[in-house]
């Protein structure tokens, strides 16, 4: 398990973004629900006037989801493979740095499991 946490936190900046983007994420769409719960309670008392400034927020808050969802797209993806590369150019590397009469004694069909997976 320590040794995941090499891999996990090799890009800082694109793992705390990722995060980031999540938490935004989810938290505009709780504000889109309560923006939903507060339009069903200006239509039931009848507040017309209130109307136009939490249609206008929704929008925002959609426009935002929206962007936000993007952006951890492809947050997620360049995270996703960075890390995915890293690990495997490293598993590459200490395969080829061990000795020949390692490949000799154990089973090559492992080393070839190891890269495909």
């Amino acid at each position: 398990m320590k040794k995941l946490w090499k891999y996990l936190f090799k890009y800082k900046l694109l793992f705390f973004t990722r995060v980031l983007t999540i938490s935004l994420a989810a938290l505009s769409v709780i504000c889109f629900d309560f923006m939903m719960g507060f339009i069903v309670d200006i239509f039931s008392n009848g507040e017309t006037e209130k109307f136009v400034p939490i249609i206008l927020a929704s929008i925002f808050l959609i426009i935002l989801l929206f962007v936000t969802e993007c952006v951890d797209g492809y947050v997620m993806s360049s995270y996703i493979k960075n890390t995915v590369n890293y690990l495997r150019c490293d598993i590459f590397t200490k395969i080829l740095n061990k000795d020949m009469k390692d490949f000799f004694l154990d089973n090559s069909g492992k080393y070839i499991s190891i890269l495909y997976n």
